[in-house]
């Protein structure tokens, strides 16, 4: 759905702290973003140049939020979440 591009910036960043909320509450929705391979979605937005700023930092938020999570981070141990992580911070 955050791939649509039919869909406005707005109702992406609600849907980003939605997903956000729902990984906080329950580890299992943030097990279901990890293995369907969600999370690499995510870091595709992030890298598309006309993302602004707000969602770039949802997708961080729910990153972090996941990485909390010490089953989660060997998910996020790979060459392109480094890259995209180095990218984004401009390293």
């Amino acid at each position: 759905r955050l791939k649509n591009e039919q869909i406005d910036w707005e109702t992406k960043e609600d849907t980003l702290v939605a997903v956000n909320n729902m990984i906080s509450h329950d580890n299992r929705n943030g097990e279901r973003i990890i293995t369907h391979a969600d999370h690499l979605s995510l870091m595709e937005l992030i890298l598309k140049d006309n993302t602004p700023m707000s969602i770039q930092l949802g997708v961080l938020n729910i990153f972090t939020t996941l990485i909390k999570v010490p089953r989660f981070r060997g998910a996020f141990v790979c060459q392109s979440v480094l890259q995209m992580l180095s990218n984004f911070l401009d390293v």
